[in-house]
């Protein structure tokens, strides 16, 4: 009887978080739409743009995590404490680092594509969100939504995502922006 009680939160845990990316990409795509009828015309390029750059900044990012962990491998002939201090400071790592890797993908992303200022914008935010969601979804394979749920905060995860890639983004097209304005 526990066992399905389990299933049924996992599930119901699976269902949410569908829910909170459906709500999150509507947004996205509502949001993108809204910012010109220029918009409309770099769409689909936009998107395959964002696609590109996410998808390469996971697998650099898992790359990086894998040859972190060959060259400071885990050592089983050290205690419990040394053990649990080693594998914290690779998780910490490898959030700084994710963090890091996101930022620059949101500034190569929106440097690259960028027909308008807000164009270049989306982009990045959009190469955010696909770094993101392919980094949770990869997650939830491996580890379950319950390890999503313990250890990870969605909304916190999507909200960092979005300020670090609107901020590298706007560095990305700050004289585009300039210009666009004083052009006006």
């Amino acid at each position: 009887m526990e066992r399905i009680g389990a299933g049924a939160r996992c599930a119901d845990g699976a269902l949410q978080i569908w829910r909170c990316w459906a709500f999150a990409l509507r947004s996205l795509i509502w949001n993108v739409r809204r910012l010109s009828h220029a918009m409309s015309n770099h769409y689909a390029k936009l998107v395959r743009v964002a696609l590109i750059y996410g998808v390469v900044c996971y697998l650099v990012f898992v790359g990086l995590s894998v040859l972190s962990w060959r060259v400071f491998p885990d050592h089983r002939s050290d205690d419990d404490l040394t053990q649990q201090l080693h594998w914290t400071v690779h998780v910490v790592a490898e959030k700084i680092v994710g963090l890091i890797l996101m930022s620059f993908t949101a500034f190569f992303a929106a440097r690259s594509y960028r027909p308008t200022w807000k164009v270049g914008v989306a982009t990045a935010i959009a190469a955010a969100l696909a770094f993101q969601l392919v980094a949770v979804v990869v997650y939830l394979v491996r580890f379950g939504v319950s390890s999503y749920r313990t250890y990870n905060d969605f909304i916190y995860t999507i909200s960092s995502a979005v300020m670090l890639a609107w901020l590298f983004g706007f560095f990305a097209v700050w004289k585009q922006y300039r210009n666009e304005r004083h052009a006006v």
